[in-house]
């Protein structure tokens, strides 16, 4: 499986060469030009890219600690506090059914029968929610500290924002992307993943030290 730093890597590299697309366009189009509504649209799906990256990133780091957790063999009862009510939050999601037949070594398969990707967040993610996951994880939270940390809370909320609007159709794509400009993309691209590099750096340390047993 891809690591959680290269796929977080290549996704803004890959943002990064969709603004500079947006970037080389800003140059060319003119206010005039017919095709103008879909370069506004063109800036609003920046926004897209970038809340694709959040969530990815945010539910990748809780597979990364119940993978660890799993490759250990660390059963229940040695897990930390916060991360043992997390389990027993998830074993309420699954059918019982589903759930008795992965179960064998209860205190052990617990954990890993439990575990759900797809059902960690729901379009909704931002600084707020990324702190309370992590706090769900036994994490140190993440904190936004200087003047670039807080310029990617606030942009993190901004994006999730626009994203909902989008995939509610609150508003058009046009209407997202009237006002930005490419060089304020490159600068929230830049906050936000100097956020969540913060955040994968408290993950990887977490992982690292088995912070997840009690002992």
């Amino acid at each position: 499986m891809i690591s959680l730093r290269a796929d977080f890597d290549a996704r803004v590299a890959e943002i990064s060469s969709f603004i500079a697309l947006v970037k080389k366009q800003d140059s060319a189009i003119a206010p005039s030009d017919p095709n103008i509504e879909g370069y506004k649209a063109m800036k609003a799906a920046t926004h897209l890219l970038m809340y694709n990256l959040v969530e990815s990133t945010a539910t990748s780091i809780h597979e990364l600690i119940f993978d660890a957790v799993s490759s250990s063999k660390t059963t229940f009862d040695d897990l930390i506090h916060p991360l043992r009510k997390t389990v027993l939050r998830n074993a309420q999601k699954p059918s019982v059914d589903k759930l008795v037949e992965k179960l064998k070594i209860l205190s052990i398969d617990l954990i890993d029968a439990t575990f759900d990707r797809e059902g960690i967040f729901s379009g909704n993610v931002d600084a707020k929610k990324l702190r309370e996951s992590f706090l769900s994880l036994g994490l140190k939270e993440p904190k936004a500290t200087g003047k670039k940390a807080k310029e990617g809370s606030d942009s993190l909320l901004r994006v999730k924002s626009n994203r909902n609007d989008l995939a509610h159709g609150r508003k058009t794509f046009a209407e997202i992307g009237r006002n930005m400009t490419p060089n304020e993309l490159e600068k929230e691209l830049d906050c936000i993943k100097s956020f969540l590099d913060q955040c994968i750096k408290i993950a990887e340390d977490f992982v690292s030290t088995s912070g997840f047993r009690t002992s």
